[in-house]
């Protein structure tokens, strides 16, 4: 840190120098010359590395003959350089002491010094020592405004990120948790890219430092908890955010729905929701982000759409639920496709049942197959008989829906079916009876041995009654057990 302040010191002074002495040599003398110009006061400061020098003027007189260069000779006495790091260099002069009468041109060789001594200081204050530095674990490129902290194993947000940058990659770390002071003084970010770093955790206001992000990239982490206004962007200039393979359970896609609601995000363009194993989207979800124009829910297990699920979606342009768990679309799921009446939609790799039910989505696919992009894809999963069918191609005389020739083979074989159960039925009743005829003399000498135990039985407990019935009876018992 002392070598670095030193240099940066040193520079500044060199920068400020060549400044001073350039300055000197283009600005006319007051009785006529150039060169020396007989400073009042004049004082160079380097604020940002810490020097200032001071020059004054000591009661030098002035001597010339009005034309060329100005004879003067000067005392001047030097202040003591004081250095205070990281700061900006700055001048200020004060004005021209004397009269004098307008100043000849100067010489050529008298211009080129001071255009070699400002390109020297611009190159000199332009060193990579007066740069912002980088954090640990991150590469910084200020050409290209982009710093990368790609898989360093951070804790946490660096500290210290270089305030022009643009473009921010910190992936394949692990940063649990993400709140307001994580970004602050990056107000330049438009793209921010936090992929695969296992965060779990986004408090509110986390990204309201961000005036200028349009592009968010929370992809392939462990979401839990999303709070209310973690998403919340104070210009509202969020135009992409991809939460792909982001949540961890259903708990948090309702903790998103919420984010979605509270976080004004009017100006929002595409939202990719992708692989995150949802099954029921809330209704309304999706209400406050009037300007959505692509919503990407493929790969994930959406088993249905209901009323309200794409309300207020009116600009969509695109929708995106292939390889879902959708077995049918039935009217209601229906009347939500066509609430983007402009949007293209892809429906393929879906489990469809190509059944009854499903004769309405292929009227539908059929009169609107110019907004599904890949309905030539779209084949049925069961029954096993129109496995691999076109859904596009079914109608309801293939899936046996109405009367007719289809739908009569159907039914006698279906009256078939049930005559020969019936057929079986009787056989087996039939050897049933023949198995008692041939066991009948066993089975009657099982009945009479049933019957002759059970008599024994109920005879032992009506004595037993008897006996506890008739006082005399007892009695004598009781002398008897004297």
């Amino acid at each position: 840190m002392f070598l670095r302040t030193n240099t940066h010191s040193v520079l500044c002074t060199v920068g400020v120098t060549l400044l001073e002495g350039a300055l000197r040599l283009t600005r006319p003398h007051p009785r006529g010359g150039w060169g020396d110009t007989g400073y009042d006061d004049s004082i160079v400061s380097c604020v940002g590395a810490g020097v200032e020098t001071g020059a004054r003027d000591r009661g030098g007189t002035p001597r010339g003959d009005g034309r060329g260069l100005s004879t003067r000779s000067t005392s001047r006495d030097r202040e003591a350089t004081n250095w205070r790091p990281g700061a900006t260099c700055s001048k200020q002069a004060r004005d021209f002491r004397g009269l004098g009468h307008g100043p000849d041109p100067p010489p050529p060789t008298m211009l080129r010094f001071p255009l070699v001594a400002l390109s020297v200081a611009a190159v000199l204050m332009r060193a990579p020592g007066l740069r912002a530095s980088c954090p640990p674990g991150c590469e910084c490129s200020e050409a290209a405004l982009t710093v990368k902290c790609v898989s360093r194993e951070l804790q946490e947000v660096p500290a210290g990120l270089p305030s022009y940058t643009r473009t921010l990659f910190i992936t394949g770390n692990n940063i649990r948790r993400l709140g307001p002071e994580s970004f602050r003084g990056l107000q330049n970010v438009s793209t921010l890219c936090l992929s695969s770093n296992r965060i779990t955790e986004v408090e509110s206001q986390t990204f309201a430092p961000l005036r200028n992000l349009r592009s968010l990239d929370l992809s392939n982490n462990q979401l839990v908890l999303i709070h209310p206004e973690a998403l919340a962007v104070s210009s509202g200039s969020l135009r992409e955010l991809n939460l792909s393979r982001a949540l961890y359970n259903h708990s948090a896609a309702v903790d998103l729905a919420t984010a979605l609601r509270w976080g004004a995000l009017g100006g929002l363009v595409t939202l990719d929701l992708s692989s995150n194993h949802l099954v029921l989207l809330p209704p309304g979800m999706f209400a406050h982000l009037p300007g959505l124009r692509r919503l990407l829910l493929a790969n994930n297990s959406l088993v249905a759409l209901h009323n309200g699920t794409l309300a207020g979606l009116e600009q969509l342009e695109r929708l995106d639920l292939r390889l879902n768990a959708f077995r049918v679309f039935r009217e209601e799921a229906l009347q939500e496709l066509e609430r983007p009446a402009a949007g293209r939609l892809l429906l393929a790799g879906n489990p469809y049942w190509c059944s009854c039910d499903l004769e309405d989505f292929a009227s539908w696919l059929n009169s609107s197959r110019s907004r599904v992009d890949d309905s030539e894809r779209l084949t049925c999963a069961a029954p096993p008989a129109l496995r691999d069918a076109s859904v596009r191609a079914l109608g309801g005389r293939s899936l046996a829906c109405h009367d007719g020739p289809v739908g009569e083979g159907a039914a006698l074989a279906l009256q078939t079916s049930y005559a020969f159960l019936g057929v079986v039925l009787g056989f087996v009743g039939i050897i049933f009876l023949f198995v008692l005829y041939l066991n009948r003399s066993g089975i009657k000498k099982w009945i009479v041995d049933t019957r002759d135990a059970c008599r024994d039985v109920l005879e032992g407990y009506h004595y037993r009654y008897e006996m506890d019935s008739d006082p005399r009876l007892g009695h004598i018992s009781t002398s008897g057990d004297l």
